[in-house]
């Protein structure tokens, strides 16, 4: 039973950072473009925006936390690789967006550009805030466990600062 709820709060955990950063990064879009178009938005407008971010946000990092859980069961952190943590948090993000947005377009809109736009925009979110989830771990368990012994660089000898890695962190 221990074993069931560490799993939830860590899936619950990550969907809350995605929601968190989702609410941030749509509010500064949608703020952005309509800024920048010369036109002004209501009062309560950026939290209705930061809202909607937040719940997309939270939907988008449960399906990453799932899938992402199942993928890396058996593995350490150390054998997680960014690559394709990157492109499961593109399509997390990209397919959660684009599902809500075809299910309640508005009549009038253009459905294919609509959803397409939420496709690519949700797939950008998702990827940065799948890798930005794994370097936070990694930089946060390097914190508590010190570097890693490959990641220090040799004080005396003709090789002294060949080694120079980042910390042991994979990026490929």
């Amino acid at each position: 039973m221990r074993r069931w709820l560490r799993k939830i709060r860590g899936a619950l955990g990550i969907a809350f950072a995605w929601a968190a950063s989702w609410a941030v990064a749509e509010t500064v879009i949608v703020g952005g473009l309509v800024l920048a178009g010369g036109s002004t938005l209501p009062a309560g407008a950026l939290g209705a925006i930061a809202l909607s971010g937040a719940g997309v946000g939270f939907l988008s990092g449960l399906a990453f936390s799932a899938v992402f859980g199942a993928i890396n069961r058996h593995r350490t952190l150390d054998d997680i690789r960014v690559g394709p943590t990157a492109l499961l948090g593109a399509a997390a993000g990209g397919i959660v967006p684009a599902l809500i947005s075809a299910s309640t377009i508005a009549p009038g809109l253009a459905p294919g550009v609509f959803v397409l736009m939420n496709l690519f925009i949700g797939a950008m979110m998702g990827t940065a805030t799948a890798v930005g989830i794994v370097r936070l771990v990694r930089m946060d368990a390097t914190a508590i466990e010190g570097p890693p012994e490959s990641a220090s660089l040799p004080t005396t000898g003709d090789d002294a600062g060949a080694s120079g890695g980042e910390g042991g962190l994979r990026d490929d």
